[in-house]
């Protein structure tokens, strides 16, 4: 139902709704690049080793953080690598339960030309 007023056309009942839907809009928009900004990666000393295992193997790939400033780009194979020149290398990790937990991470190839 339209209601006519001297100064400007307005729908009944969007006076009140329409603003209250775009303030909202707008705390989330602004909320949300915050959030993405401060998200850290897992870090593998709050897991056991199997959950760190599982958690790269359900992803594909991952960064993990190691340590206050350590981190790495963790892999459930090969094929997760960034490129074909990268081979899959097991490197140990902390864990909660273990300190040399194998998980994989990509290393450039290596090519011996003797």
């Amino acid at each position: 139902m339209r209601v006519f007023n001297t100064k400007k056309l307005r729908f009944a009942g969007t006076d009140r709704i329409l603003p209250v839907a775009l303030g909202s809009a707008l705390i989330v928009a602004a909320m949300h690049p915050a959030a993405a900004q401060t998200r850290r990666p897992p870090l593998t000393t709050e897991m056991t080793c199997g959950q760190a295992q599982e958690l790269v193997e359900s992803v594909g790939a991952i960064n993990l953080r190691t340590g206050q400033f350590r981190f790495d780009r963790y892999v459930a194979g090969r094929q997760n690598c960034s490129s074909a020149s990268r081979i899959v290398r097991v490197t140990p990790v902390p864990t909660k339960d273990r300190r040399d937990c194998p998980l994989n991470v990509c290393v450039e190839q290596r090519l011996n030309n003797k």
